[in-house]
């Protein structure tokens, strides 16, 4: 007797069924249409994020779709295009807007990149909120009979122009707000005026000059890496900025007393503890779902171990300073300041019973950045406070 039996094809309709296409390659492609702002890192291992050049920055799709309209000119079009892919964002992003440096005021910027959107609003006076905040305190000292006397400037080098000076930080320099106000209050700002404006530089301050800031997934991707890929920096024409210059400022030029120093620092002790990828997922995921709770939290990750075991003493050890440095890495305090801004503007537009639990679906980008930033963090304490340190 012959029994036939009736193929069931699962292959969507709207699919062309490709039965050459290795797994990989088919769970690749899933995960690309899953999260298409998401950066594709997170089945990558340690140690090839450790080694990831600029170029795989740029092969990503949705790097390429959402970076600024000038960078994207720079990179892609005109010549040497696959020598500017070797550059890390960073530095590429400096030499696209380059002429930024020789822009009297924002409007001047407007006008030499008539093109790009993202300076369609710019405007060297102030359009709103100009009397709250710190452009209002900025007001009133430039008020002052005393500030005008001495013809004072608010920055130390001369300069007076606040919206030129955001403008260039974050185009010339790739920096966040955060790292623009620790900028600010510490090192730029004149010694006359430090203890007068005590205000932040925040998100009013930059739409008052009309001043935005890249698409905010390709921004984060931007900033995660930034980091990593100093060491790519090369030298350009014209192009004097390396961010590695300040590693060898103040360093001695004689060669055999460096390499003498070098020869007599005790050698690090080898790394006791090597966690296991796998669990290494685990605490990243425990993390991400204790809600900021590091009590239960730790109650979490000792359930995962035997008793006493000395890994999970070391983990629940740092964890805190794993989770501080990881939420660093990705600038977790400024998307959530900026998440709570959006609840405060919009409302609750996100199912969850926690303000974590909606945050994670208002940005599962940086979720995916987050739990990566974790991982990566575990691996370096291992390595510096593993052998005994600390």
């Amino acid at each position: 007797m012959q029994v036939s039996f009736n193929v069931i094809n699962f292959t969507p309709k709207h699919k062309k069924q490709n039965n050459t296409t290795s797994p990989i390659v088919a769970r690749d492609t899933q995960l690309k249409e899953y999260s298409p702002a998401a950066y594709q890192d997170f089945n990558v291992s340690f140690g090839e994020r450790l080694f990831r050049t600029p170029q795989n920055f740029y092969e990503q799709d949705f790097n390429e779709k959402n970076m600024p309209k000038t960078l994207h000119e720079y990179i892609y079009e005109g010549v040497d295009t696959d020598f500017k892919r070797t550059i890390p964002p960073a530095q590429a992003m400096k030499e696209a807007f380059g002429k930024i440096n020789f822009a009297k005021d924002l409007d001047t910027v407007k006008l030499m990149f008539p093109d790009e959107p993202l300076f369609a609003n710019l405007s060297s006076t102030p359009n709103r909120k100009s009397r709250e905040g710190l452009l209002g305190m900025i007001n009133l000292l430039k008020e002052d009979p005393e500030y005008k006397a001495q013809n004072r400037t608010l920055f130390k080098n001369g300069q007076d122009d606040l919206g030129m000076y955001i403008l260039k930080k974050i185009y010339l320099e790739g920096k966040t707000l955060k790292e623009i106000n620790k900028d600010f209050h510490e090192k730029d700002l004149s010694e006359e005026y430090r203890d007068y404006i005590t205000e932040p530089i925040d998100y009013n301050t930059t739409a008052a000059y009309g001043i935005k800031y890249p698409n905010r997934h390709f921004w984060i991707s931007f900033i995660n890496t930034r980091d990593e890929y100093k060491k790519f920096f090369i030298n350009l024409p014209k192009d004097t900025y390396d961010p590695n210059s300040a590693d060898r400022m103040g360093k001695n030029n004689n060669s055999s007393t460096s390499n003498k120093t070098e020869n007599t620092e005790q050698q690090r002790k080898p790394r006791i503890y090597k966690t296991k990828d796998y669990r290494k997922n685990q605490i990243a995921k425990d993390i991400l779902e204790a809600n900021g709770d590091v009590t239960n939290l730790e109650k979490t990750i000792r359930k995962r171990y035997s008793k006493d075991d000395p890994e999970a003493s070391f983990i629940i050890k740092y964890i805190s300073p794993i989770m501080t440095v990881a939420a660093d890495r990705v600038h977790l305090s400024e998307e959530m300041k900026d998440f709570i801004e959006e609840e405060k503007i919009n409302g609750k537009q996100f199912q969850g019973k926690s303000m974590f639990e909606r945050f994670w679906k208002w940005t599962p980008a940086l979720k995916d950045h987050y739990s990566n930033a974790i991982k990566d963090t575990i691996e370096l304490f291992e390595d510096v406070y593993g052998g005994g340190g600390m």
